[in-house]
């Protein structure tokens, strides 16, 4: 501090800094409260030794989550998994009982086949009743051998009508992925209305077209109808 005089005068007294600290607690977090404040002092000299006081404040306030609040957040997490979990099986479920119905009406829900005749009629009725993929009955015949197992569950679940289209359908998937021509009805109208189907007339499909997956198919197949003309 300057030292006081008499005389008319400035002088100036400066405190140090005085930094107070203190925690107010919520239910979510703890806020810490840090505060300096600085004074300066300065006499005017007049006859009334008036005082001028300026105060710095500066004031920072930190947060500190507390317990609750982090046991709060994983609740909500632990709430939200269960709901994601519970909506997956939901789904799942629903999933299996629209097919297991859907399996329900193809297999005891059929309508008679004894009034179908042609096979532009039998074709229509496969469309309409017995799950395709994308317009095929064996859809991945040129990548997968045709298990045994699914040409016996054809043969079970459908007539021997349609189980003989159903063949047949095998057998001109195969060549139909090659472009291979339709000249005869119904395939003609059937195949060109698949979009996968690119007719090529110039090509000359047989057996060493094929890759061996399709060769094991096809002679399966093409067995399978020289027993059923037995």
């Amino acid at each position: 501090m300057n030292n006081l005089s008499n005389t008319s005068s400035d002088y100036v007294c400066n405190l140090p800094p005085k930094t107070s600290q203190f925690t107010e607690r919520t239910i979510l977090f703890d806020k810490e409260y840090i505060i300096a404040r600085q004074s300066s002092y300065r006499s005017l000299g007049t006859s009334d030794h008036s005082i001028i006081e300026n105060t710095i404040e500066a004031k920072r306030v930190r947060y500190y989550p507390r317990w609750s609040f982090v046991l709060m957040i994983v609740f909500l997490l632990l709430l939200i998994a269960i709901f994601l979990f519970n909506n997956k099986i939901f789904s799942t479920n629903l999933s299996n009982t629209t097919a297991q119905e859907s399996s329900a009406v193809t297999e005891t829900d059929l309508p008679p086949v004894d009034s179908l005749i042609s096979k532009e009629e039998i074709l229509t009725y496969i469309t309409t009743y017995v799950p395709l993929e994308n317009g095929m009955i064996f859809s991945d015949s040129s990548s997968e051998i045709i298990s045994d197992a699914k040409i016996q569950e054809l043969q079970t679940k459908y007539d021997v009508k349609i189980y003989a289209i159903l063949i047949r359908m095998g057998v001109n998937e195969i060549y139909a992925r090659y472009g291979y021509v339709f000249t005869v009805s119904p395939w003609n109208t059937y195949y060109s209305q698949q979009n996968w189907y690119k007719p090529n007339p110039q090509s000359n499909i047989d057996f060493s077209s094929f890759n061996e997956t399709e060769v094991l198919n096809l002679k399966k197949l093409l067995q399978e109808e020289e027993l059923m003309k037995q």
